[in-house]
């Protein structure tokens, strides 16, 4: 056995084809990994602007409001910026603070849908989480075409490899007439096949994976964590189910042109058409509305709220005896904005509606769409990629019910406030909410690694179940 390994080695080193495979994968992972390390670099440094803006924008307030409680303040602010009113710290435009959803260690490897997806939103009481949905697109050009990182280079280039590699391994030599002289040694065939597919499969799996080390040591990204512990174990059942897969076609006798085209195929089929017929099936049963809907749903609701807004107004001032409802000449301009609070919230209550059957329903096309996984290993790994990396769809939908929870502590907290005409005080300003993660995501890296197993096991099980017909395979 060992000189069939050594002789397979230097085989190998003597094809253009290795040479050709070897530097196709060193420059796809360098070049994807590099892509990826620019993009998470790029949010890393958002974020950190994003939180140096905030300490700095809440640091003047405390500043202005200490000079003012003090009075040493030389100019005098106008009342909408004046940090002890409510309204400046809690509803305004320079107001609200950021809630943000930290890249993950390894979310380089996969963009999934970190390109149409928010990670931040600066929260107050008045915003908008329908237009949050829409601050962070990438540029139209990159969705379009995509981006080439490192889920792209291992699950649509690493089987084309392994198909290079392995596709006429039992037909080349029925081609080149050395079967027979293969079959003269003191070895069974089935022994020097799988032999050859295991030393290519390790030989593969080794030089990825010292790639990878490599790649991410160069490029200065921390890998000691336990996301590269499941991306190894990923890699190498994926890359097994793909030899194993070239393992059973090569026992069926067939032509390397055939081979060829029967691997291909199967590519297709797994990559493409399953993915493509699963998307086309979940969006017929559970078509979701257009945004435009939803601009149109909150359109009408502003409309029909100024058409009552006398009646809500007086439901408002019943809740509120306290207050007093004064004509527009009488109103001061915290009269005017707890108003406009009163009657936002009855916009946000309709938009709402609107906005939970859009989410009902591309959950359910999400949910569906999961179920069709299994069908196919590269959409399993695809998937358990974006679990790694944490971005799949679930970890931003999960971020902006988070996002939606924190804007309620806020309004809790800021309304009695605006209401009452309470000024703010220090011990206020320490009770402010910061956002913290409600939510948690629950993992199903489990259940794609298990089906990237089940596939490889079936498929290997399989071509040894093949072994039996050789003499025909041979004849």
């Amino acid at each position: 056995m060992f000189h069939i390994l050594r002789f397979e080695f230097k085989q190998l080193l003597g094809t253009r084809l290795f040479w050709w495979v070897s530097a196709i994968l060193a420059v796809s992972i360098f070049f994807a990994i590099y892509n990826g390390k620019e993009a998470m670099t790029a949010k890393k440094d958002l974020v950190k602007k994003l939180k140096e803006e905030e300490t700095k924008r809440y640091g003047k307030f405390m500043l202005d409001f200490d000079s003012l409680n003090a009075g040493t303040k030389k100019v005098k602010l106008p009342w909408f910026q004046d940090p002890r009113t409510p309204l400046t710290v809690g509803m305004f435009r320079n107001s609200g603070k950021y809630a943000i959803l930290e890249p993950a260690p390894l979310s380089l490897i996969s963009t999934g849908q970190s390109d149409i997806e928010i990670f931040y939103s600066k929260v107050s009481y008045l915003t908008d989480i329908l237009q949050a949905n829409n601050i962070n697109f990438e540029n139209p050009f990159n969705i379009a075409t995509g981006q080439f990182d490192l889920a792209f280079v291992l699950v649509f280039l690493l089987p084309l490899l392994v198909i290079a590699l392995a596709y006429n391994i039992l037909s080349a030599e029925r081609e080149q007439g050395t079967l027979p002289l293969l079959l003269s040694q003191p070895m069974q065939i089935r022994h020097w096949l799988v032999a050859k597919l295991a030393f290519r499969f390790v030989f593969l799996l080794m030089a990825m994976l010292t790639l990878l080390m490599l790649a991410f040591t160069i490029l200065g990204i921390d890998f000691i964590n336990f996301g590269f512990f499941q991306l190894i174990l990923v890699i190498t059942f994926y890359t097994l189910f793909w030899f194993a897969l070239s393992f059973f076609i090569n026992l069926l006798g067939k032509s390397s042109a055939m081979n060829t085209l029967l691997l291909l195929s199967v590519w297709l089929l797994f990559v493409f058409i399953i993915p493509s017929v699963a998307n086309m099936i979940a969006t017929s049963i559970f078509p979701v509305p257009s945004r435009v809907e939803l601009v149109n749903a909150k359109r009408q609701a502003e409309q029909e709220t100024e058409r009552n807004k006398q009646a809500i107004l007086k439901k408002f001032y019943q809740a509120h005896p306290q207050l007093v409802q004064k004509s527009e000449k009488e109103q001061t301009d915290q009269d005017y904005y707890r108003e406009y609070i009163s009657l936002h919230e009855v916009i946000e209550e309709e938009v709402s509606k609107v906005q939970q059957a859009f989410d009902y329903q591309l959950e359910g096309q999400q949910a569906f769409a999961n179920q069709f996984q299994y069908f196919s290993p590269a959409v399993l790994m695809q998937n358990a990629l974006n679990e790694i990396a944490q971005t799949d769809s679930k970890f931003y939908k999960t971020f902006q019910k988070n996002i939606t929870n924190y804007q309620q502590k806020w309004k809790a907290f800021f309304k009695p406030k605006f209401i009452n005409d309470k000024k703010m005080t220090v011990e206020s300003f320490a009770q402010i909410p910061v956002y913290e993660p409600t939510t948690k995501v629950g993992s199903s890296f489990f259940g794609q690694f298990s089906g990237l197993i089940l596939f490889s096991l079936v498929l290997g099980l399989l071509a040894f179940a093949r072994q039996s017909k050789y003499q025909n395979i041979i004849a």
